[in-house]
């Protein structure tokens, strides 16, 4: 075992296991509100790890891209919430932390990781370029999918007469295949081996907690 934890990937791997784990046995568990506070916090390592984990980590143009991820996502959600007419009227609650215009600074986070991780998984098939950003796209709206019920049930945001507007996955996917447009000129990302994983890792967090929420 130690062996096998010396690899950065392993280790990499191992963590957001256990991240992941944790969160779920604390979000089913009498300690919950204690747990839920720390998702900012799940949120924020599970990107660093990314990063890490890339091939790219150090490349002026890819970190460049990845801040750029940031703030386009996080503006697409500070207009989004304050106007209503990209994914609906929704609103944050207090659950992701700190927020800037109604809208947590770690949204932009989420962004991030999910477009890094998609964009990483499908790099290695040999599709065009507008296919792969179409199935970005596509694996990313899948994602939302699984989030939604989820996150509207932990108060991370609540919609507007509570049901979750078609139009909400329409903006996801349209959102995410133009910042996922976004890498071809500054530079592709490159597949990494934990991003599969972490797609199936989150996937698993949300189908699980579904059954519960």
């Amino acid at each position: 075992m130690k062996t096998l934890l010396r690899s950065p990937f392993a280790r990499s791997l191992a963590v957001l296991i256990i991240l992941h784990t944790v969160g779920v046995l604390g979000l089913l568990s009498p300690w919950k509100e204690w747990i839920i506070i720390l998702t900012p916090i799940n949120l924020l390592i599970s990107a660093i790890i990314l990063w890490y984990n890339s091939p790219q980590r150090s490349d002026g143009l890819f970190v460049a891209m990845l801040v750029l991820w940031y703030v386009l996502g996080f503006l697409v959600e500070v207009w989004g919430v304050n106007s209503g007419i990209i994914f609906g009227e929704y609103v944050y609650g207090t659950v992701l932390g700190p927020k800037f215009s109604a809208t947590p600074l770690i949204i932009g986070v989420n962004w991030l990781m999910l477009l890094l991780a998609t964009s990483a998984t499908l790099a290695n098939f040999r599709f065009a370029l507008s296919v792969k950003v179409l199935l970005t796209a596509l694996l990313m709206v899948g994602l939302d999918v699984m989030i939604e019920p989820v996150a509207v049930a932990l108060d991370f945001w609540q919609w507007k007469g509570g049901d979750i507007p078609l139009q909400n996955y329409v903006a996801w996917f349209i959102t995410a295949a133009l910042l996922a447009a976004l890498q071809f000129p500054l530079g592709r990302v490159r597949y990494f081996a934990l991003a599969p994983y972490f797609l199936i890792i989150q996937a698993l967090f949300f189908i699980l907690l579904r059954l519960f929420y």
